[in-house]
Parts: C-alpha cells; structure tokens; sequence
C-alpha cells in the first residue's frame, strides 16, 4: 500500500508538471528551460534510488529522438549524461538516470572529485548547483541542484573509489605542506633563538649602563630622567608618522620645543666637569635601548610566525594521519 500511494503520488505530480508546461510553453519564444524535479523538490538526492524528472518546454522547431545528452558542468570539468525522453506536443519529459555516474565512463571520476571539493568549500550546504545543457541543442539550459546529505544508496562502490582519489590527492597536497611547513618551522626557531640571544645582551648593555651612571654619576638621574621622558614623547611621534599619518601643526610645534628643552638640559649637564663622560655613558645606553625596543617588536612578530607555523604544521599532521586511517579503509571496501 504505501508503495502504491508514492507511486500515486509521483503521477499526479508529473501530471501537475506537465499542466503547467502546458501553459508557459505558450509563452516561450527564443529560449527553453531545462527544469529538474522530484517529488515536490528541485533539488535531487543524488543517486538515492528515487527516479528524478527533467521537463522542457518545446518550440515548434524542435526535434529530438528517444534520446538527448545532457552536459553537466563544472568548474570547466564536463561529463554528458544518455537519457531516454518522450516528446507531447508542448514539452519534452525524460528521467535521470538512477546512477547518474559510472566508474568506467572517463571523465565521470575526475567529474565527481570535483565535486567533492566544491562540498568541502560549500562546507555546511550540501547541495551543489551545476549548470547542464542539452548537447543537441545548447540554447536549452537548466541548474541541477545536486543533494548529497545521506548520499549515497545506490552507486556505494562508485563514491568509495572517488573518496579515495579525493583523498590520495589531499594526502599529496598535506604532505607537501607538511614538508614546507617543517621548513619554515626549522627556520624560525633558529631565528627566534638569535633574536632572543641578541634581546639578552642588549638588555645586559642597558642594565650595565643605567648601574654605571647610578654608581658614577647619581647628580645626573633625575636630569636623565627627564631626557628619557622627552624621548618617549619625541618617539611616539616618529612612530605615527613612520606608520603613514601625518602629524598636526600642533604636533610638530610640541616635537620642537621638547627638541630645544632637550638640547637645552643637554648643554647643562655637560657644565658640570663629569658631565660630558656621564651624557656619552648615557647617549649610549639610549641608543642600546632603541635598538632593543625594535629588536623586541621584531622578536615578537618571529615568535608569531613560529608559534603560527607550529599549529599549521600540528593541524596538517593530524589530517595526514585521518587521511591514512580513512584511505586504509576505503582500500578495503573498493577491493
């Protein structure tokens, strides 16, 4: 009973269809479409064991045989698809084939490899749009809408096969990556390691330094600290111009009086006897320390890159192994 009431079902709805092509077909002059349906969806569960319809509306000069090709495209990839079709005198009916792709027909494999990766990318969607035409005519065209979710029950054998290609040509691209990845990973290490060793003894030159005027020139700090204070607000703005922005009149009339007043606090200090040796001491351990404030930046951005390539490298390691573990398993059911 329930299989005489989907039967019922899907005749009193190709009857529907073809009513209402029927009626637009009175309406259509240069081009034809290519519609697709099953049950009341244009959307067909591929290769589910279900019969899916294909209705065009016909033109006057039209004339096919029990049969037409239809192409599917797909990212420049091709197959054509033999269907039987029955011609009314306004439309053009056929039925899909329950298995639209068979392993032995080349192209089909490649075809649905394709269509693999166009899931990946679609990610959460499962359908794929593909744009078909009919071979003998190429003016009647039509989107299939290709379901894939629960696929597939009828062709098995056909998508392991594919599932394996798809994934010996992933196992390919990951290892690459996998190698390439190892690489920079070896690179930035030795990097980051000389990048640290080099942050440790301009640290060690500025701790030297400060101690050394603590020690020998203790009149001076509060004078030094002063400067350091200048400086900062001098280099805050070298930084928003290094970055591209331009500076307000305002701005650069504060970057000339810090200027002076530096200059200023510099000529006293070198009054006093000690004064020259304790500003050499000083403009050194300065410059150590602008040295090390870009060293640091530079350090942090090869300390990103490092940790970012670890987690590449860990993730394409995990996918290398479940593409193993899964072609081990698909070998065994393509047998």
């Amino acid at each position: 009973m329930k299989y005489i009431n989907t039967y019922l079902f899907y005749f009193m709805f190709l009857n529907i269809l073809l009513n209402n092509f029927k009626l637009n077909a009175q309406n259509t002059l240069k081009k034809t479409n290519l519609n697709y349906f099953k049950h009341s969806s244009s959307n067909i569960k591929i290769d589910d064991g279900y019969k899916a319809i294909f209705i065009i509306s016909k033109l006057k000069n039209q004339s096919f045989k029990d049969s037409i090709h239809i192409k599917l495209n797909l990212n420049k990839l091709t197959v054509s698809i033999k269907t039987k079709i029955e011609a009314s005198t306004n439309t053009i009916t056929g039925e899909l084939p329950i298995k639209l792709f068979n392993s032995r027909i080349k192209g089909h494999i490649e075809f649905a490899k394709e269509m693999l990766y166009e899931l990946e990318k679609n990610k959460t969607d499962s359908i794929i749009k593909i744009f078909t035409y009919i071979v003998e005519d190429s003016t009647i065209q039509g989107i299939l809408n290709l379901d894939f979710k629960n696929c597939c029950k009828t062709s098995k054998k056909f998508w392991n096969e594919v599932k394996y290609y798809h994934l010996l040509e992933k196992q390919m691209i990951t290892e690459d990556s996998i190698d390439k990845l190892s690489a920079v990973v070896k690179r930035s290490t030795a990097l980051e390691q000389v990048s640290k060793k080099k942050l440790n003894m301009l640290s060690d030159l500025i701790k030297d330094g400060k101690e050394e005027i603590s020690a020998k020139f203790v009149q001076f700090e509060k004078q030094f600290d002063h400067l350091n204070t200048i400086n900062n607000d001098i280099n805050e703005s070298f930084v928003k111009m290094r970055s591209g922005q331009y500076l307000t009149e305002q701005e650069k009339q504060k970057i000339a009086k810090l200027t002076k007043e530096r200059n200023e606090i510099k000529k006293e200090i070198e009054k006093d006897k000690k004064g020259k040796e304790a500003l050499d001491i000083y403009n050194k351990t300065s410059r150590t320390n602008s040295i090390f404030r870009n060293s640091k930046q530079q350090y942090a951005m090869t300390l990103n890159q490092l940790n970012y390539s670890k987690k590449r490298l860990m993730f394409f390691s995990k996918e290398a192994l479940r593409i193993k573990n899964k072609l081990s398993v698909l070998e065994k059911l393509i047998k």
